[in-house]
């Protein structure tokens, strides 16, 4: 038994999703992308990162900072 009600419709919603570039973050970003929130998405790696983060309108990634 569920203890929260699903989620029908994403419209309007916000979502942070921290690490993103790879593996189960890349799923879940994709998935909500199609669903219609607004998708924050935070990672590591740059360059998987900047894939993935292209892949909706709604999507507003944070690269990680510049390391020395």
């Amino acid at each position: 038994m569920s203890m929260n009600k699903p989620i029908a419709n994403w419209t309007g919603y916000r979502v942070w999703i921290v690490g993103a570039s790879s593996g189960i973050g890349t799923a879940l970003a994709r998935a909500l992308l199609a669903r219609g929130p607004r998708v924050a998405l935070s990672a590591r790696n740059a360059q998987a990162f900047a894939h993935v983060a292209a892949t909706g309108p709604r999507a507003t990634h944070h690269p990680p900072p510049a390391r020395p």
